[in-house]
């Protein structure tokens, strides 16, 4: 019985004495948050290049635009298909697009003018505290508001998914306002 006693006393003092076995058990325990923080770190740093994929689209679509003396439905959607490729690699079916064009009146308070809204796309309004400063009587703006819809990748069951959206205000190059083909303004 003694015999037994020792042999325990044995195995339990080289166990506690051992470290061998402290590797393995750190090494468990570190290993799920090391590789959650490398799930979380890959979704962000898509998010970030996508934030700027996403200002590329609406200043391109925005330069675009405004080379344009009068606006027609086809330059309108060619400039959106050329801002779509600023997304590569990432897929732009995600991507919404609201052009507006804005004109200031005598008191300086922006019109909207003519609006095209892309199908998966709110139409975003221009207040007038967002343009305060930016023209004269009858001067105006193209305002391209950009929103893409991101996924996180592995953490979306956590965080759900949220916009990413840029506004871009441009006037016009070759004139002081660019009207849309059979707009009223």
């Amino acid at each position: 019985m003694n015999h037994i006693v020792s042999k325990i006393q044995n195995k339990l003092t080289t166990f506690f004495t051992d470290n061998k076995a402290l590797a393995v058990v750190e090494s468990a325990l570190l290993f799920p948050v090391l590789i959650t923080l490398s799930f979380g770190i890959y979704d962000l740093g898509t998010a970030i290049s996508l934030s700027q994929k996403v200002i590329s689209a609406s200043q391109v679509s925005a330069d675009l635009l405004t080379r344009e003396r009068t606006l027609t439905m086809g330059e309108i959607t060619q400039s959106l298909a050329a801002a779509r490729l600023a997304l590569d690699p990432y897929n732009s079916e995600d991507l919404g697009f609201d052009v507006v064009g804005v004109k200031f009146d005598e008191d300086l308070i922006p019109q909207e003018c003519w609006r095209y809204t892309s199908e998966n796309m709110t139409p975003k309004y221009v207040q007038s505290s967002e343009t305060d400063g930016l023209g004269g009587e009858g001067e105006g703006l193209v305002v391209v508001t950009t929103r893409y819809t991101y996924t996180p990748y592995f953490s979306h069951a956590l965080i759900g998914t949220f916009d990413l959206e840029e506004t871009s205000f441009v006037r016009g190059r070759k004139n002081a306002f660019i009207p849309m083909e059979g707009d009223t303004c």
